[in-house]
């Protein structure tokens, strides 16, 4: 066969590995998340060798004879899109489908219109040998571009800090006196915190329920804005965190998957306190600078200091511990997530659902 390669093994080689370690990096901190049923360290694992083993397949077995810049780059981007349609199944099946489904119907085009092309009497197995390697080449192409197309979607949310998952029906609300936004007027949806019921739920429909206690927070708290919900890829260790230019808490998607209601109700309430928090500064810069030293604004002076100079966990766990503005939103989640719990107790006893 005859060889159509466009630029040398050592380079194909060096090319796909320099691609292959800053892909890891990139998809690292924009999609990156644990597999269905491993861990994120064996998970991390399997992302290199899938790269590991695209790339040295690609080099000295699937295009041996066809080495040039496209394959490479195919050879570097089928390892990441392989690993997205399996990390992000549950979520985005509908646009891995639909990705899958172009991919595999101009693989039936192209196989039908190469291989039933006319052969002449001579060398008629070399040259069907010759087809069918140009198909299995295009047909690669093909599903790497359709998985590149998928990975672009769901990282480019990530790249404008948005969301891969946001609540399906409920729309987040800026705290405001009424019934529809305490507890007891939700304890409908909240009967969903539940962990027979909560297991039954799909991921938009558990954000459904984290939107309406944030919106339960957000009257509880006081806080002036709409407070919104989403979930996203982060490391093992973040379960969420709160962005407060756009008002939003992130919940790790790996955890609102994979944990209980009560420790993921934990992260939301914990989350929707530094909100508040954070509003305690707002307030706090307001007002006149002869009240700032009163005793009542000690906390928020040292809330203010913090968030100016946070120390995130990959600074030290005990520094990150041990900041005031996260044990106070711990002990406030704590005794959150007991109320929730206590009032759905007490309503299922009285009505008997």
């Amino acid at each position: 066969m005859r060889d159509e390669s466009t630029v040398g093994t050592v380079y194909f080689l060096l090319k796909c590995a320099l691609y292959g370690v800053a892909g890891v990096v990139w998809y690292r901190n924009l999609l990156f998340r644990a597999l269905p049923g491993l861990s994120y360290g064996q998970s991390w694992i399997v992302l290199w060798g899938l790269v590991a083993w695209s790339v040295i397949t690609g080099t000295f077995f699937c295009y041996r004879r066809r080495k040039t810049e496209w394959t490479a780059d195919v050879s570097v981007l089928l390892p990441f899109g392989l690993y997205t349609v399996v990390a992000y199944a549950r979520l985005a099946w509908k646009l891995a489908a639909a990705a899958l489904g172009v991919a595999a119907v101009l693989s039936a085009v192209t196989v039908a219109a190469t291989m039933t092309g006319k052969v002449g009497e001579g060398n008629r197995k070399t040259v069907l040998r010759r087809r069918a390697y140009r198909c299995f080449c295009r047909c690669q192409s093909y599903l790497a571009v359709s998985l590149t197309v998928v990975m672009v979607l769901l990282g480019v949310r990530g790249i404008f800090r948005k969301p891969l998952a946001e609540p399906a029906s409920v729309s987040p609300e800026a705290g405001r006196q009424g019934p529809e936004q305490t507890i007891s007027g939700n304890m409908e949806t909240l009967l969903s915190l539940q962990e027979e019921r909560w297991a039954e739920l799909s991921v938009r429909e558990r954000l459904d329920v984290l939107q309406t206690v944030a919106n339960i927070e957000a009257y509880y708290l006081g806080i002036p804005y709409e407070l919104k919900v989403g979930a996203s890829p982060k490391e093992e260790s973040l379960l969420g965190d709160y962005l407060h230019a756009d008002h939003t808490i992130y919940i790790n998607l790996d955890h609102l998957e994979r944990d209980p209601a009560q420790q993921v109700l934990k992260t939301c309430c914990h989350e929707a306190y530094h909100s508040y928090q954070y509003c305690l500064v707002e307030a706090y810069q307001q007002i006149g600078a002869e009240y700032r030293e009163l005793l009542f604004y000690h906390e928020v002076q040292t809330y203010e200091q913090e968030f100016l100079d946070y120390k995130g966990g990959e600074d030290g766990f005990l520094d990150y511990y041990h900041q005031q503005c996260e044990s106070d939103a711990r002990e406030y989640a704590g005794n959150a997530v007991a109320d929730y719990y206590d009032r759905i107790e007490k309503y299922v006893k009285e009505t008997g659902v």
